[in-house]
């Protein structure tokens, strides 16, 4: 892949992929050149006479517009996946934020799934047998069934509680009306949601059920985009929050990470991907992933 001098992307597979299985495995973050450079990657093995063109972006950006909900806005989710997924036989996608943008790949095969395949015995690892006085916590009502499996999965019984949250002022905000809906005084506490993005949200749960008289706060995202001043909110807030586990799906700098005071622990998502990959490329169920 290169530039011209005008900043168009030029794309050339410099192997032979005619009848062959090609997986085009990226991460769709801003800037849209991502979207564009994996597109581009795919119309490149179809026209390459590729047998089977299996598109995996590991984080899919836009996925949190998926519906008109202001006038005269556009369903972001589904333009961008009408643009990516036209030319892929199938698609594999990981914990979406909204499940619904799964039917925007209209001429496509799509997996979902969720990388509590690698995150659950994780945390059990990590917290051994403290684990038994941990709550899960949704940070808002739309993350209440992911809490809920996570409960089950970490053999917790599936009991969870979950942070009340009023409307948002405007995007990235939010307002300081939280609830704690369940019962976490003197509990460890892992909050579970899928992208940390300003971490505007995350850091106001976190003091909402310390001030409850929860114990310890953890957190599990995979998606860390970390944008804006995030890594400053965590950082202030660090005897808030006791540690945060995400996956390395998102890259960022080591040394961006390091020197902080909130343990940021980075799970490798290499051995998922290398799962599904396997399976797929051997025509083997991937039933075994859906945890």
């Amino acid at each position: 892949m290169g530039c011209f001098s005008d900043g168009e992307h030029h794309v050339q597979i410099l192997e032979n992929v005619r009848g062959k299985k090609v997986f085009v495995v990226g991460v769709t973050t801003p800037p849209f050149d991502n979207f564009l450079e994996m597109s581009l990657i795919v119309d490149a093995a179809k026209r390459a006479s590729a047998a089977q063109i299996i598109i995996v972006p590991a984080y899919l950006g836009y996925n949190r517009q998926d519906r008109k909900d202001k006038p005269r806005v556009p369903i972001s989710a589904d333009v961008v996946c009408d643009f990516l997924g036209k030319s892929a036989h199938k698609v594999v996608l990981f914990d979406l934020h909204s499940e619904v943008t799964a039917a925007f790949f209209r001429n496509s095969t799509v997996d979902v799934l969720f990388t509590s395949w690698l995150a659950v015995p994780f945390i059990k690892e990590q917290l051994g047998e403290e684990i038994s006085n941990l709550v899960v916590v949704s940070p808002d009502a739309g993350g209440a069934k992911r809490a809920q499996k996570y409960s089950k999965l970490l053999g917790l019984g599936g009991s969870y509680a979950m942070i009340s949250k009023g409307e948002r002022p405007a995007d990235n905000q939010i307002g300081n009306d939280l609830k704690v809906v369940g019962e976490v005084r003197g509990k460890d506490i892992i909050i579970v949601d899928d992208i940390l993005d300003t971490c505007g949200t995350i850091v106001k749960a976190a003091m909402a059920l310390k001030q409850q008289g929860a114990q310890r706060v953890f957190i599990y995202a995979p998606f860390a985009l970390l944008s804006g001043n995030a890594l400053d909110k965590l950082q202030t807030f660090h005897e808030v929050i006791t540690q945060v586990f995400t996956t390395n799906v998102i890259y960022h700098k080591p040394q961006d990470l390091q020197g902080k005071d909130v343990k940021i622990t980075i799970i490798p998502f290499e051995p998922f991907l290398a799962q599904v990959v396997k399976r797929m490329a051997r025509e083997e169920s991937l039933s075994e992933l859906f945890i």
